[in-house]
């Protein structure tokens, strides 16, 4: 479908949104699900710094050692009615969650290396355009507030390890309780996270390290690995931001390169590997955490949009396998992985979990843009479709041809008339007269579908094209099979929009 349609059409997400809004009758804050996150804030067991007081003390202090929690003067916290009001404000959550490695066991950052890239990378992001208010149309840069967690700065610290001052009683409670509810900013659908993975130059030379200190690089040490991991249990989240000395606005892209969810067995594996400066102590509420999280945030997921993550099939397979099949993601109803570099052991997995019932919501896979997938692996997932109620599936560009196109339409015929299916885009394909044949069976005997997609499947053959396009229209199925299906009449449009409107594909 060209854009012009898509723009008449409009989004599932675009009506989803407006409909959700309309029936809002709590606070943006509420809206937000903020609820888990509020209490650790409210007991002073996190703090959130303002970003201000950040980019003002890298300015003013030269080199001077950001103050550790205790320490720190009171315009630079931010209470919770401030946050309220900028989130009923601007309608949405301007927290960042920073992943980075401490530098000495004393202090994350000796040398202000970490605070002057943060304080740099905050002063240019948080820029915005806004009417300069002295010439009709002009415009002038305005930087926008944010509130960001920093453990040394966010959690009670040990005043001085050194001369053995020690964090009070009370102080001691705060810190457990700040450690738990880190789990809920690491994941949180409305926080970014910033991640700095550069050592300074002078590192770890300059830096009078005690004997055995840990100065692994940041892709090996247990603390960013769980923050990192934390943040992929995000269902809405289209990367970490990282940020390097220097950098200029236009580089603060989102990194693609997120982790895949790990079920806990698997990150506990890959934990074994990493550096942690208190093994003893720290290992088990990293484990600990992990899994609360994980369990938690999973048994919620609604969607997950993984696309364009460079994964390649071992990695989707083990995934489906230990996250899916394993039964974590009962309420999951979308599942996008196009764009990776899926085959047909991904394909089996996936299959694997819907078979035995641990995907019971799904109704829309794309499995888009993953040419490795083929006739094996269409016919692998063929199997699965009898026991599932999909109303939309997805397969552009998957690399399959008749002998999938035919596996496909056994696996979906198998539930009709009671099927689901609602919408096929199997664009990008290539099918012979005989693949155009078997999706006509399709057809006449799944009553609810109305939107099959060919566009570049089916080549030069214009007999099968026009006996194709007939049938579809008896049935009332809108066939998109070239560039000519595309100039749509407003009648088609909203024909199919009613079909699609609000994910009612009834």
């Amino acid at each position: 479908m060209d854009r012009s349609v898509r723009r008449r059409l409009g989004s599932r997400d675009d009506c989803e949104k407006q409909q959700n809004h309309k029936g809002s009758a709590s606070s943006k804050w509420q809206s937000l699900d903020c609820d888990k996150l509020e209490p650790y804030i409210r007991s002073g067991a996190i703090a959130l710094i303002d970003s201000e007081w950040i980019i003002r003390y890298s300015k003013e202090s030269k080199t001077k050692p950001v103050p550790h929690r205790q320490n720190l003067p009171p315009d630079a916290l931010v209470s919770l009615d401030t946050l309220k009001a900028n989130v009923e404000e601007r309608g949405r959550l301007p927290i960042f969650a920073l992943s980075y490695t401490w530098l000495h066991p004393n202090h994350p950052d000796p040398h202000s290396h970490q605070l002057e890239t943060l304080a740099e990378g905050l002063a240019d992001m948080m820029k915005i355009v806004v009417p300069d208010g002295e010439s009709e149309g002009g415009m002038t840069w305005q930087r926008r507030k944010c509130f960001l967690f920093w453990d040394y700065l966010s959690l009670y610290q040990h005043p001085n390890p050194q001369r053995k001052v020690w964090r009070s009683k009370e102080e001691n409670r705060l810190f457990r309780q700040g450690l738990d509810g880190m789990k809920y900013l690491y994941c949180h659908k409305e926080i970014r996270v910033i991640r700095i993975e550069s050592f300074p130059p002078q590192y770890p030379q300059g830096y009078n390290l005690p004997k055995n200190a840990n100065i692994s690089p940041y892709c090996d040490r247990g603390w960013p690995f769980l923050e990192t991991s934390l943040s992929s249990l995000n269902p809405e989240m289209d990367g970490t931001i990282l940020l390097q000395k220097g950098a200029k606005r236009d580089t603060f892209a989102q990194d693609r390169d997120r982790s895949p969810i790990l079920a806990p067995a698997y990150f506990e594996e890959a934990l074994q590997k990493k550096t942690l400066t208190n093994q003893k102590d720290d290992k088990p509420i990293i484990l600990q955490l992990y899994k609360e999280c994980f369990e938690e945030t999973c048994a919620d997921i609604t969607r997950l949009h993984l696309f364009d993550m460079s994964w390649s099939d071992e990695t989707v397979s083990k995934m489906a396998k230990a996250v899916f099949a394993a039964g974590y993601t009962p309420k999951l109803d979308w599942l996008s992985l196009q764009g990776n570099f899926l085959g047909a052991k991904s394909c089996a997995e996936i299959a694997a979990a819907v078979k035995c019932g641990n995907l019971p919501s799904l109704k829309h896979l794309d499995l888009s843009r993953n040419p490795d997938i083929g006739d094996k692996g269409v016919a692998a997932l063929a199997e699965a479709m009898g026991c599932i109620n999909i109303q939309v599936l997805e397969l552009v560009e998957t690399g399959f041809h008749d002998s999938g196109c035919s596996a496909l339409v056994d696996g979906l015929v198998k539930t009709a008339p009671s099927s689901s299916l609602c919408r096929l885009d199997i664009s990008g394909n290539s099918f012979s007269p005989a693949g155009l044949g078997c999706l006509g069976r399709l057809v006449a005997q799944c009553s609810c579908l109305t939107d099959l997609s060919l566009r570049g499947s089916v080549g030069e053959h214009s007999k099968a094209i026009s006996s194709f396009k007939e049938l579809c229209k008896s049935n009332g199925v809108l066939a998109m099979m070239d560039e000519d299906d595309f100039g749509l009449e407003d009648n088609d449009v909203d024909s199919l929009w009613s079909h699609v409107q609000f994910g009612d594909y009834s």
